[in-house]
């Protein structure tokens, strides 16, 4: 039978029909498996994501540490704007010690446990002015329980023209022995420096050992200066007036001062060195004038006024070995031979003289190191002016001795021990003693 061409068209149309019908259904099948593959897909991605976000809840210690080193790197390439390094330099300071002392002239049995806290800040005002500012608190009175005191030990600027190598800051690290600090010391500072404020004592003494004042501050203004003038031999002085006592009727009591030395370091005897000074102390609107109220004095008075002028002639020196063989026990320590004496120019009483003598022994730099000072010292009643004098408990007429260790146990870490014992009889009647016992730590940063 043959077959039409409308009959082939027919056939045609009929096939492609089928075809539509059940091609249908395989393509859907199609895409219902594919959508499930993507499905298992996600969920699988999803379970990784999960374990690389408990991974990084829970470092590993490996992590941890590479963590911890990229800080430290990081922070270690930070730099901080000059003017926050320049001005936000500070230390601090606890001291702890407990102090024992019997004064048979004044009846006082002290026993006590005393705390000291310093905080100082310090830095560059500009290139040729440095600011220092030191707070402490105490317990002024020695009394367990009492309240503390807080006071502005210092506060000072120290302007060094043309850019002169800057005063070392005092206090720098630990007071190993109480009121010894490297400033004091020949050779640690240069150039002229003008001091304003209220500054440390910006006048030398040997181991800062003396008898003519207590320091450590004092309200005013002052020059220093050192220099070398050759190959062995630096001298050095300053000059200063300053204010004692502000009273609210009397005139205020003052203190002028000047001094000159020079360090000369042996030759052939390398670390060797001797120092001597010589300086003039005026005290003014003391003669005539009343004792504070409450102060007390010991002191000639007239009446209730001092009777002598305090014009005090003072003269000091030191010898210092690096190390003495052949000595025993001592043969590797550096050593230091000292002494002062001062006599009262301005009075018209007797007992106006006054020396010290003394020996160092060893050297705080490094843990384990120690260092022991002994002094013996005699103050007429009028060599000096009591109330700023460095007597046993701030007495004149005063002789005895003082003992000071001390040891490093560590790094910015102290012990410090201390006897005094002294008599209060050159021209009293009767003999009083004096001792006390002050054993502490003190550690800083």
């Amino acid at each position: 039978m043959e077959w039409s061409k409308r009959s082939w068209m027919l056939m045609l149309l009929m096939v492609a029909v089928v075809l539509v019908v059940f091609a249908t259904p395989v393509e859907a099948a199609s895409a219902d498996a594919q959508i499930k593959q993507l499905k298992r897909q996600m969920a699988a991605m999803q379970k990784s994501l999960k374990a690389l976000e408990a991974k990084q809840a829970k470092p590993s210690a490996i992590d941890q540490r590479q963590v911890e080193a990229m800080v430290s790197e990081a922070m270690a390439n930070k730099t901080a704007p000059d003017w926050v390094s320049n001005v936000l330099n500070f230390e601090g300071e606890l001291r702890y010690r407990h102090i024992d002392v019997d004064d048979d002239n004044t009846a006082d049995e002290v026993r006590s446990n005393d705390a000291r806290g310093r905080i100082t800040v310090y830095g560059a005002v500009n290139d040729e002015t440095d600011l220092v500012l030191r707070v402490v608190a105490g317990d002024a009175t020695l009394e367990t329980g009492s309240e503390m005191d807080v006071v502005m030990e210092l506060m000072y600027f120290d302007w060094h023209p043309d850019s002169l190598e800057r005063l070392p800051f005092v206090g720098t690290g630990l007071d190993l022995l109480e009121g010894v600090t490297p400033w004091y010391r020949p050779g640690s500072f240069d150039g002229a420096h003008l001091l304003g404020g209220r500054i440390p004592y910006p006048f030398y003494h040997p181991s800062n050992s003396n008898v003519s004042f207590d320091g450590p501050d004092l309200d005013g203004i002052a020059l220093t200066m050192k220099n070398p003038i050759g190959d062995n031999i630096e001298v050095f002085g300053g000059a200063g007036g300053f204010w004692l006592d502000n009273q609210a009727t009397d005139s205020d009591a003052s203190l002028w001062g000047t001094q000159v030395g020079f360090t000369w370091l042996v030759p052939d005897m390398d670390g060797t060195y001797a120092t001597a000074a010589v300086a003039y102390f005026d005290y003014g609107n003391v003669e005539g004038n009343p004792v504070n109220a409450g102060s007390g004095t010991n002191n000639t008075l007239d009446g209730a006024n001092y009777a002598n002028d305090y014009n005090l002639l003072v003269v000091n020196g030191e010898i210092t070995f690096p190390a003495c063989p052949g000595v025993p026990l001592i043969s590797e320590f550096p050593v230091s031979v000292f002494g002062e004496v001062a006599t009262n120019m301005g009075a018209t009483t007797s007992d106006v003289d006054a020396y010290l003598v003394g020996l160092s022994v060893g050297e705080i730099a490094d843990p384990g190191d120690w260092q022991l000072v002994y002094n013996y010292r005699t103050i007429g009643k009028d060599a000096v002016f009591e109330q700023h004098n460095s007597g046993f408990s701030d007495n004149t007429d005063v002789s005895g001795s003082t003992i000071e260790l001390a040891y490093k146990l560590a790094k910015n870490c102290s012990l410090s021990a201390s006897y005094e014992a002294g008599k209060q009889d050159i021209s009293t009647s009767s003999t009083t003693d004096y001792d006390a016992i002050k054993v502490g730590v003190t550690v800083g940063f």
